[in-house]
């Protein structure tokens, strides 16, 4: 009678440890990814899709307050409301826990593109820094579309 062939151990044996150095291999490079330190080709995207917003952002004049004083004829200032527009913007802005919500909400209550310039003026003179940089910093990638979006309703004037 025929003893049965065993299989290889040696042969299984390697599989196996190739199988375990791929496995690791993945697990580091997952890690890596969620480390940012290899950025996956989703990852690129969603950095170049916040980048092409934040410059879609950046390009538009109003967050310049010497903007207003070019285009100051007939304007109506928001006076006080502005202040507290301000006020409301830094508070949600602060330590890092942004109120994406607050933040487009005040921007929605503005008259026209003509208040972004009076805004940015209250905000560069009671915080010392500049309002455009803040907002890029806090908002997220939907965030500056729909910005953009309130931005672009607002009348002129």
């Amino acid at each position: 009678m025929k003893t049965p062939k065993l299989p290889d151990t040696a042969k299984i044996i390697g599989i196996a440890q190739l199988a375990a150095i791929l496995i690791i291999i993945l697990v580091i490079y997952k890690i890596l990814t969620s480390l940012g330190i290899i950025k996956s080709k989703k990852r690129k995207e969603k950095i170049a899709a916040k980048e092409s917003a934040d410059s879609d952002l950046a390009s538009m004049p109003y967050f310049d307050p010497l903007w207003l004083k070019k285009n100051f004829d007939g304007y109506v200032s928001l006076g006080s409301i502005g202040k507290s527009h301000v006020e409301l913007l830094r508070a949600a802005m602060r330590l890092g826990a942004s109120d994406q919500t607050k933040i487009l909400s005040v921007f929605s209550r503005l008259h026209n593109k003509r208040n972004i310039a009076e805004l940015t003026f209250y905000y560069n003179g009671a915080y010392k820094r500049d309002l455009l940089t803040d907002l890029l910093k806090k908002l997220s990638k939907a965030q500056v579309v729909k910005l953009i979006q309130i931005i672009n309703q607002l009348p002129a004037r």
